[in-house]
């Protein structure tokens, strides 16, 4: 009887951490989740939406088309950092404070009106429309992506003049370093709405 109860218990033990562990889909909408730790999570279209996740560790976890969307992100909180986390398709729409990526991927996802401070990230055809961009740190990849009326001028000229702007489109709204050429990067202008 004790060794039936005990793998049981084993059992539940498990099932338990491996919900806990690869939770594609799961629902954390409007959940305080203040410096929770996500890190190695498979996370693969979770709702984060409204969550409150300042301080919350997602490194090196898969979150992709997670949705962020007005999740709040790092205020007196703590930090959100997404080290090496792969957001590929994930929505930050309406999110809150200032979260830290680094070497993450976040190809089409979409971060419109995000502040931001992302290093060597992938962000192939993300949507940045509105963002604002700061802290770049060298090799940060923007083939492609949709950056009208995204503020990059808190970003060094350096960091803009490592990273990858190939068909990258702005708009006249979108603000730049002094000194940054964003045709000679390999940007495309584009005014339409």
């Amino acid at each position: 009887m004790k060794s039936l109860m005990l793998r049981i218990c084993t059992l539940l033990a498990a099932t338990a951490f491996a919900h806990a562990a690869f939770a594609d889909g799961k629902d954390y909408h409007d959940q305080n989740l203040k410096n929770h730790d996500f890190s190695q999570a498979t996370l693969n279209g979770a709702n984060f939406e409204g969550a409150t996740l300042d301080g919350a560790n997602f490194n090196n976890a898969s979150a992709k088309k997670a949705s962020f969307k007005g999740a709040s992100l790092g205020g007196a909180g703590g930090l959100t950092t997404f080290q090496m986390t792969d957001l590929t398709g994930a929505d930050f729409r309406e999110s809150t404070g200032k979260p830290f990526f680094a070497k993450a991927t976040l190809d089409k996802a979409n971060l419109e009106g995000v502040a931001l401070s992302p290093q060597e990230c992938s962000l192939k055809g993300a949507d940045l429309k509105g963002a604002k961009l700061s802290d770049i740190v060298n090799n940060c990849d923007f083939t492609g992506a949709d950056l009208r009326g995204a503020n990059l001028r808190g970003a060094t000229l350096q960091s803009l003049n490592s990273s990858k702007w190939k068909g990258a489109i702005y708009n006249d709204d979108t603000s730049f370093p002094d000194g940054f050429d964003p045709k000679e990067a390999g940007m495309v202008l584009n005014n339409d709405k």
